[in-house]
């Protein structure tokens, strides 16, 4: 047996191996994750299903090729939602537990292969959870800023921002509060430069303007008070 107040990761692999077990699967898992469970499920017993239909000729061929993937886009789609109203009540706690568990959820899903590579918020979300873990290994006495964000759109708006000014710093252009958004913008763009760095994704014109630009940025701040 396990405890429900035990890690989730844990949760999630005692229920893959014993599926069967409702009663203990009710009292594991609250109703919005055993809907997110039933969800991946879902998709998975259709991948699996599909193939096995034999076509006739070719013309049933592409005719079970349509169901499959308007069955898979209707099933991702359930699942999608139901994997973002959960990270919308995980990102309103604010916490480094609820992040943990955002993590979990997002690496089971891409282990799994489902949706994360469909969905263009879900490539968003692996960069912000890159700042996460920056931020946790330099906590330090500061405090974690991603803990402000409260819900996937904030998030979603406050990634654009970051990787709109990293464009504008490119060029050479400075670093604006109103086109930034806000104190969590503002606290999130140095670490997200860092992130960048590390690991990028994204296209950018000259990156030795945009360590000048924060640097500069940095100072304005500092003499501004």
């Amino acid at each position: 047996m396990i405890s429900e107040k035990v890690d989730l990761i844990e949760r999630i692999e005692y229920y893959i191996g014993h599926s069967e077990e409702e009663i203990r699967f009710k009292n594991l898992f609250s109703e919005e994750e055993r809907e997110l469970l039933y969800a991946m499920s879902a998709l998975e017993q259709v991948k699996v299903a599909m193939p096995e239909k034999k076509a006739k000729d070719v013309n049933e061929e592409v005719e079970f090729f349509l169901e499959r993937v308007d069955i898979e886009k209707e099933i991702s789609l359930c699942l999608k939602q139901k994997v973002m109203n959960q990270f919308d009540l995980l990102l309103k706690k604010g916490s480094a537990k609820a992040w943990m568990e955002i993590m979990t959820w997002y690496n089971v899903l891409k282990k799994k292969g489902l949706i994360v590579n469909s969905y263009w918020e879900f490539q968003v979300l692996e960069e912000m959870l890159k700042i996460f873990k920056e931020e946790v290994q330099n906590i330090g006495s500061r405090e974690i800023f991603v803990f402000e964000i409260h819900s996937m759109k904030e998030l979603t708006e406050i990634y654009f921002r970051m990787v709109f000014m990293v464009r504008r710093m490119a060029y050479g252009l400075e670093v604006t509060d109103e086109v930034l958004g806000g104190y969590i913008g503002r606290e999130l763009f140095p670490v997200f430069i860092k992130v960048l760095a590390e690991d990028n994704n994204i296209e950018i014109y000259d990156r030795e303007n945009i360590l000048d630009g924060l640097s500069g940025w940095g100072k304005s701040k500092n003499d501004n008070g």
